[in-house]
């Protein structure tokens, strides 16, 4: 088995890509979305779930909370802001970048959740990764 699958396996690790399946702006990423988009799923490895990029947005504030989570809120210049956090990232490149960036843009992907804290039903972006943009903004 590791004679006919080792190659194929070490050139999907090699492959470090993020797919995308659409862009999104903060005031996109809606209660209304998130519900839609689950009654797609249910979501596994044959079904993945979404991932959405987020160009070009501004992180607002961002803070270790929990057990090396990374909380943070994310806005685009058209207003409205997106609560976000990174699980386990605050010892990693991604949280740093997170920590060390406000006010700066970064393209951020992610996956969209319900965040039901307080009795109220609020979008959540679950950060997988983060890049500087290159250009100008």
């Amino acid at each position: 088995l590791e004679g006919r699958l080792g190659e194929s396996v070490a050139e999907r690790r090699r492959d470090r890509s993020l797919k995308i399946d659409g862009a999104l702006m903060a005031p996109g990423a809606n209660v209304q979305l998130i519900e839609a988009l689950e009654q797609a799923g249910p979501y596994g490895s044959g079904h993945p779930t979404p991932v959405f990029a987020f160009p070009a947005h501004r992180i607002n504030y961002a803070d270790v909370v929990g057990t090396g989570h990374i909380r943070c809120t994310l806005s685009a210049d058209v207003g409205s802001s997106l609560k976000a956090i990174a699980f386990r990232a605050a010892e990693t490149d991604l949280g740093r970048m997170l920590l060390q960036t406000r006010g700066e843009p970064l393209h951020v992907a992610g996956t969209l959740g319900i965040d039901y804290w307080g009795g109220t039903a609020k979008p959540q972006l679950r950060i997988i990764d983060a890049a500087r943009p290159t250009g100008r903004f």
